[in-house]
């Protein structure tokens, strides 16, 4: 049996530090950027930047950055800030979840209106996708808190983001519902920064099981 579904598109698998590897703070939480090789950014990041603890993508197009440790067949919570810089395209996470990988877009434009999204198992991005809504986020270069949980039951999943603290996206169904949006590239159980065409800093980005 396959430890992943398949999904589209794949990459060589990328080097990965396991998550039992990465301290836990007094919370549980994991520090992910914290866990970074700097020369594994410059030299895998396709024009990612770490500088003071703080990433930042690219303005290219598709530009994903892998990050340390996974949370396979685990319940779990990620705590973000993040920034966007001139721009208006959004942010891409692809994130393993039970047995798949899922992906998570923030102020997405597949069509012209923003969505905050999660991937449908047919990889297209819409208006009637998981948990959709629509109209952009975030609308200035203030840093916001981006939280996204995703709790497992048996073969269903239950997800919710917030940003600074208000919902963005709330979703609960089955797990083989969801996927990658298919332009994405995907590695099996890496957790995955994508940012197009626009460029985003993340200056935290932790990871707490539950």
């Amino acid at each position: 049996m396959r430890l992943f579904e398949p999904e589209r598109i794949f990459e060589p698998p990328a080097p990965v530090v396991a998550a039992a590897e990465i301290p836990r703070d007094a919370e549980g939480w994991q520090d992910l950027i914290g866990a970074l090789d700097r020369a594994d950014v410059i030299n895998r990041g396709k024009g990612w930047r770490i500088d003071g603890g703080v990433l930042t993508s690219p303005t290219t197009t598709f530009a994903s950055l892998h990050l340390p440790g996974n949370a396979v067949e685990a319940s779990y919570q990620l705590r973000l800030k993040v920034r966007q810089l001139p721009g208006r395209n959004g942010l891409n996470l692809r994130l393993p979840v039970g047995r798949r990988m899922v992906s998570f877009d923030l102020d997405a434009i597949p069509s012209g209106t923003p969505v905050t999204i999660l991937g449908k198992n047919d990889g297209r991005l819409g208006r009637d996708g998981p948990g959709v809504s629509l109209g952009k986020k975030v609308h200035d270069n203030a840093v916001h808190a981006l939280e996204l949980t995703f709790r497992l039951e048996g073969a269903d999943a239950h997800f919710t983001a917030t940003l600074d603290g208000a919902p963005v996206c709330t979703w609960s169904g089955p797990l083989a519902s969801l996927s990658v949006n298919a332009y994405w590239s995907v590695v099996p159980g890496v957790i995955t920064l994508g940012t197009n065409g626009t460029s985003w800093e993340v200056s935290e980005f932790k990871l707490r099981r539950l």
